[in-house]
């Protein structure tokens, strides 16, 4: 019972973690607007929530300085809190975003660095550790009194008060990367991969403070030299062996080596640059159920598979078996299209379709390519045939014609949603007698012989598109509107509008 007692004693009271996870892709008016800085606040805020035990995490997105001291101020009331219920807390500050010798810079404001120490250091917290993703970041090591203090790769020079650590992801005078093959910064990207296991280097299934900087350091400095930059991550403080994450007991994808090359995850629903696994043996990544992407990076064609992963599942990929080339069609952000041909067919109406049958129904049969990052360009061919009858004629009248569609297509839930442009042209031959005149048109018959008249037109139109993927196959909805110009006598513009449906299949 004593011994008990004394080891419960000391192991101290249970751990709370809280975190403020802070982004901005917009800095001054003179620093380049960042691509992917809200988009990584999710991955972070996501990474902390599922495998790094954050009872919870505050985000702010497109952050202004009083947006960031709110944040801090509702940590700091749940902070009390749970220090009242007898928890020990532990604060979390990660940033990315733009920065540069005086400060963060927030939607067009500049907070100092020395204010947000002060302004973090408010929270009651037993651990505070501090992650910052920006240029010359590691200015936080600067004294209050603006002396410089060198900091080694590792945590041996610098030291934070008691408690307390910081990791910035590049030196004073050093820039920090978006990299676009990699949808985002290199540092937060190595650092979500880490936390998700790519930083397990002892196989037990826990990532450790230490174990993630020493990843994170390496991977980051190695990706930037790669693109001719010098970029080396910074720490000051102690806690190497406070568990950041723990990946044991979650779904996610075990990928058994060698690999050649760097290996992306990509969530499929979001087109979102998930983790990475550096080259190696392999290894595990946790991941939240759903349908993935494994893409290669390097040199030549990539190589991909495509896997499901379920809860409470690990699926198993031999990099040598399940990767299969192909062709380097990039699409909707991270994803490789391995089938970037497809051939669709379908149905169309538009009103004003022609001078006479009014609402006529169009069949059409067309290529697409997809040309990567959402985009794709589609030429089709399309005919119609329908009967005519008005108050004083009737026959019928047949087109035939063809398309050039552009169109952008980003992914949502279930689905795809984009727009694009059409730009379309036709012949169109009626073929039309006077219809009988009422009741007596019988009697009296008509002398008229059918009319033979030819035209030409073409339309440019605008309009969203709604996809449906069915495996390989996609059910796609799209809405015009625009003009036509008619290049028969007399000339005239008409308003267009219009829709269709078809089904496209990969080739």
């Amino acid at each position: 019972m004593i011994a008990w007692l004394t080891a419960l004693a000391l192991a101290g009271p249970p751990e709370a973690r809280l975190a403020v996870v802070v982004s901005s892709n917009h800095g001054l008016a003179d620093d380049q607007r960042l691509l992917f800085a809200d988009d990584e606040n999710d991955r972070v805020r996501e990474a902390l929530t599922e495998l790094g035990d954050f009872e919870q995490v505050f985000p702010v997105k497109d952050a202004t300085p009083d947006a960031l001291t709110d944040a801090l101020g509702d940590a700091t009331v749940r902070a009390n809190t749970l220090e009242q219920a007898g928890f020990s807390v532990t604060l979390m500050v990660y940033y990315t975003g733009h920065a540069g010798l005086d400060g963060l810079h927030l939607s067009g404001e500049v907070l100092p660095l020395g204010e947000l120490k002060r302004a973090a250091r408010v929270v009651p917290a037993d651990r505070r550790l501090f992650v910052v993703d920006a240029c010359q970041s590691g200015q936080l090591f600067r004294s209050m009194g603006g002396r410089l203090v060198d900091v080694a790769p590792e945590p041996t020079q610098f030291a934070p008060p008691e408690g307390e650590v910081w990791i910035t992801s590049a030196g004073p005078e050093e820039s920090a990367f978006e990299v676009d093959g990699r949808r985002g910064a290199l540092f937060t990207h190595f650092f979500v991969s880490g936390l998700r296991g790519a930083a397990d280097t002892d196989g037990d299934e826990r990532v450790t403070l230490g174990e993630l900087y020493g990843f994170v350091a390496r991977e980051t400095a190695g990706a930037a030299a790669e693109v001719g930059q010098k970029q080396q991550p910074r720490w000051g403080g102690d806690m190497t062996d406070w568990v950041a994450s723990r990946v044991d007991a979650v779904a996610g994808v075990d990928v058994d080596g060698p690999l050649t090359s760097p290996l992306l995850v990509v969530r499929k629903d979001r087109a979102r640059v998930v983790a990475e696994l550096p080259r190696g043996s392999g290894g595990h990544l946790a991941l939240e159920p759903g349908g993935y992407q494994l893409l290669t990076l390097g040199g030549g064609n990539p190589r991909v598979a495509d896997i499901t992963v379920r809860a409470g599942e690990r699926t198993h990929v031999d990099a040598g078996v399940n990767l299969t080339r192909a062709p380097r069609v990039r699409t909707l952000g991270g994803l490789v299209e391995t089938h970037p041909w497809r051939v669709r067919a379908g149905i169309a109406a538009a009103t004003g379709a022609s001078p006479l049958a009014g609402l006529t129904p169009v069949f059409a049969l067309g290529l697409e390519r997809l040309t990567g990052r959402g985009h794709a360009l589609s030429l089709d061919g399309f005919g119609s045939r329908a009967a005519v009858a008005t108050d004083g004629l009737e026959g019928h009248e047949a087109s035939l014609g063809g398309a050039l569609r552009w169109t952008w297509k980003r992914p949502v839930s279930h689905g795809q949603f984009g727009g694009g442009a059409t730009f379309a042209s036709r012949t169109l031959r009626q073929q039309t007698q006077r219809a009988p005149d009422g009741p007596w048109g019988s009697w009296y018959g008509t002398d008229e012989g059918a009319v033979d008249v030819r035209s030409a037109d073409s339309r440019l139109s605008l309009g969203p598109r709604i996809s449906v993927p069915l495996g390989r196959a996609a059910v796609d909805l799209d809405l015009d509107a625009g003009g036509r110009l008619g290049w028969s006598r007399p000339t005239r513009i008409q308003p267009f509008l219009g829709g269709s449906m078809s089904v496209s299949i990969s080739l």
